[in-house]
């Protein structure tokens, strides 16, 4: 076979085809079959943050609904307003339990916390030191949220004197505009 012009015309033009598929044909495919793989990456990356935040969206779905139960325990350990004087009662009882004798009561500004109301009372006691501990920790197990935010104890040094205390205690309570608000 002899190769002439015409020949290799035709094999240069064939290689001009080649060439030119190359160019206009495979390099543009190749450039968005990368663009494509990208796109793909980032929506798996996408997909993958999806899925754990609706992993963390039902975790903190359950969380929150056992916040909402420790907050509905608490609540039915709220007194009613009315109510107050009663707990305060018991306090008086709980002290003359523990041979402690009432010297003073002296109730503060109520105070408005969140969904509840605050009721500080200033109270004096005399007694001795064992019956205050004691009291102290019946005071603590008691099933209504009190909180004691100051104390201050008179130290004695004679043992036959009885040791004084002034202490604050807040009682919690569910004010009355709440409970009808909550009833309509």
């Amino acid at each position: 076979m002899k190769l002439g012009i015409r020949e290799l015309c035709v094999f240069a033009l064939l290689l001009g085809f080649l060439a030119g598929s190359y160019m206009l044909g495979f390099r543009r495919l190749q450039q968005q079959r990368a663009f494509y793989q990208r796109d793909i990456a980032a929506k798996h990356a996408m997909l993958a943050t999806l899925v754990a935040s609706s992993a963390s969206v039902s975790e903190l779905e359950a969380r929150l609904t056992e916040l909402r139960n420790s907050v509905n325990v608490f609540e039915r350990k709220l007194p009613k307003q009315k109510e107050v004087d009663q707990i305060l009662s018991d306090v008086w009882n709980l002290g003359e339990r523990h041979s402690l004798r009432a010297q003073s009561v002296r109730p503060l500004r109520v105070d408005r916390a969140g969904a509840c109301s605050e009721q500080p009372i200033e109270l004096s006691f005399e007694g001795p030191y064992t019956g205050f501990a004691g009291f102290l920790r019946e005071l603590e197990s008691s099933e209504r949220i009190v909180r004691i935010t100051d104390i201050d104890l008179k130290r004695v040094t004679d043992p036959n004197k009885p040791m004084q205390t002034k202490l604050t205690l807040n009682i919690y309570f569910e004010p009355e505009s709440t409970v009808t608000a909550a009833v309509q």
